[in-house]
């Protein structure tokens, strides 16, 4: 159940919007790869808030991994500002380096804002595959896809959210493969390399990606 942050910790509302540094690293209690997401500074100046509202995160880390296959997840997604549900698949080693050059796969994600005000609210869900160099050089956006639902909303009913993942292609989709959210090629199925895919033809490195 998501809480708002001003009642379930020692941040006061003015702490919120203005002089507060919060920092899950050295709190040791941040769960994402990519550790400078996991501290903020609230400044009203340039707007930077620190999050009043909080969720949690279930994980299977540690209890089950594929690699190629078929996975389907059956959910209702929360509705209410601030909220950003997510379904996603992290590497269960980083074989490759820290994110993203391991990879990331995201099955479906929303937001909970309300469709009226809010283009891209929860009557919209996207799904991508992160993957790159560095974290700056995430090349998500290439392969991204999203789909918007007129006249539904995800928060008022259950939907499943489904992946295929072969050797040759991840493909993601809602309800029925019809509505398709991402379509990704990949080796000689696709005709080329990531990295090439990426446009880092003078970083590329024979068969390594």
């Amino acid at each position: 159940m998501p809480t708002l942050t001003e009642q379930t910790t020692n941040i006061t509302a003015n702490e919120i919007l203005n002089g507060y540094t919060l920092n899950l690293t050295t709190a040791g209690t941040c769960t994402i790869p990519v550790v400078d997401q996991c501290s903020r500074y609230s400044n009203i100046t340039n707007g930077t808030i620190i999050n009043p509202v909080r969720s949690a995160r279930l994980t299977t880390a540690g209890k089950v991994a594929i690699k190629y296959g078929k996975v389907e997840i059956v959910a209702k997604m929360p509705k209410g500002d601030w909220l950003m549900p997510l379904l996603w698949m992290y590497p269960e080693n980083e074989t490759y380096g820290a994110w993203p050059r391991s990879g990331e796969i995201d099955i479906a994600q929303s937001r909970g804002n309300a469709p009226a005000s809010y283009s891209g609210g929860s009557d919209t869900v996207s799904s991508a595959l992160h993957w790159g160099p560095a974290a700056d050089l995430d090349q998500s956006a290439r392969t991204t896809g999203k789909l918007t639902l007129r006249r539904k909303d995800l928060a008022n009913e259950f939907h499943t959210y489904g992946i295929e993942w072969s050797e040759g292609y991840v493909f993601t989709w809602i309800d029925d493969r019809n509505y398709h959210m991402t379509s990704t090629g990949f080796g000689p199925s696709w005709g080329g390399n990531m990295y090439q895919r990426g446009g880092f033809p003078n970083m590329w490195i024979a068969g390594q990606l």
